[in-house]
């Protein structure tokens, strides 16, 4: 079977180099991001002699049919990617184009759902193997397999345990479609229950604490570390990020007002 793989995260790292490992990828494409993770995975592609592609928002699908074409993929496999894949592409591969999403659908629709789990305080997330169609993150379903979400865990600690569990959730889809792909179960999503979260915005990673609640704080600041490089806050004016808090064994003075410091040491910080 031959596979192109797109990817440009630490989430696409562990099942591309696994495939690649077993002369199963045919070509990787990209985004042309100047990111950290997304010029790792190219330099381990270069390593494996694997055909890479680099493309903008403004001439994916100049460059990227061409090169699908060239290559004869009979899968591709999206494991996160910047930008939205052309709908003259869904149908080159003769077994589709399957998107892996990292959390429930159609609960977090949208580019970075594992921010709002975390926010949200959920038990559970999940990678979602979808078949894509014309619309984001709505075709039917073929794999959910869950992952839970520790009360501990940040952003990164997450992302770290999806992208091991790719692995296993990509073998379980290439076994699929290798039996017998036209006997595979793909399960319509419900719509009504669909819900989009848009990109966070300078609001989202922003600590309110007039409105806030301390377990909100925390949350939050789980899900921007170490996206994001942490929780924006002020003071006296100084933009600051905060990547760690702890909830109080005890509760504090009243008559604080949320957000003032009432110690601060060089063992404990503040």
């Amino acid at each position: 079977m031959k596979i192109v793989v797109f990817g440009n995260s630490i989430l696409t790292i562990p099942a591309f180099q696994a495939l690649a490992q077993n002369n199963m990828v045919a070509g990787l494409c990209t985004s042309d991001s100047s990111s950290e993770e997304t010029q790792r995975i190219q330099w381990i592609a270069r390593q494996v002699n694997v055909p890479l592609l680099s493309v903008s928002k403004s001439d994916i699908e100049q460059k990227l049919e061409k090169w699908l074409r060239s290559l004869r993929p009979d899968v591709v496999l999206v494991l996160t990617f910047s930008f939205k894949i052309p709908s003259s592409i869904l149908n080159i591969p003769p077994l589709g184009v399957y998107n892996f999403h990292f959390a429930r659908l159609p609960e977090y629709r949208g580019p970075q759902p594992i921010f709002w789990e975390l926010v949200k305080r959920e038990a559970d997330g999940a990678i979602t193997v979808h078949k894509m169609d014309v619309q984001m993150d709505h075709g039917p379903i073929a794999i959910v397999d869950k992952i839970p979400i520790l009360p501990t865990d940040t952003h990164g600690m997450h992302m770290v345990k999806l992208s091991f569990q790719t692995l296993g959730v990509v073998q379980k889809l290439l076994v699929q479609l290798q039996n017998n792909p036209s006997a595979m179960i793909l399960i319509d999503q419900d719509h009504t229950k669909a819900k989009y979260y848009h990109r966070p915005e300078l609001e989202d990673v922003t600590i309110n604490w007039e409105k806030q609640e301390s377990h909100q704080i925390y949350a939050l600041v789980k899900a921007c570390n170490p996206w994001n490089n942490g929780a924006y806050t002020s003071v006296r004016g100084i933009m600051l990020r905060l990547v760690e808090v702890t909830l109080p064994d005890e509760g504090i003075e009243e008559g604080k007002t949320p957000g003032t410091i009432i110690k601060a040491d060089q063992m404990e910080g503040i």
